[in-house]
Formats: structure tokens, sequence, C-alpha cells
């Protein structure tokens, strides 16, 4: 199940992004500008540090990220 985090503001590595939803498997993240943000990369919040990332698709201002081989656990769990 996806969990919805409305307008938390995190930054991954040089890019600042607002967390959309997030599942165990991946994020939706929204950024002001896509183009400069790297295909791979470490996702630090105060939930989750460092989760690595992988870019499976980008519009302007949206991404949707992959985690890496290790699955996140759900807050609380």
């Amino acid at each position: 199940d996806a969990i919805a985090l409305a307008d938390q503001l995190i930054r991954a590595g040089e890019f600042e992004c607002v967390i959309r939803n997030i599942s165990i498997g991946g994020a939706l993240l929204v950024v002001r500008d896509s183009a400069p943000v790297p295909e791979t990369f470490l996702l630090n919040s105060a939930y989750h540090p460092a989760l690595p990332c992988r870019v499976a698709w980008r519009t302007e201002h949206r991404l949707g990220v992959q985690f890496g081989d290790t699955p996140i656990r759900p807050i609380g769990g």
C-alpha cells in the first residue's frame, strides 16, 4: 500500500523534492525541474535515510522512482 506524504520537502543529493506517495517498491517525487536529476541517487528523508533510487519515468516536474534491492519497511512497522 502507498503512503501519502503531503508536502514533505526533502533533499536528495543536490535537489529538493516533495514525496507525493511512497510504497515498498518506490515513490512519486515532485521537483522544480527533473532534467538535472540523475538516473540513480540516494533519497534522504527523516523517515528513511539514504534510500537507493533509480528513475523509472520522468516528466518536467515529476519522477517515478524504484528503490534498490532492499525494500523499505512501512513507517511504524
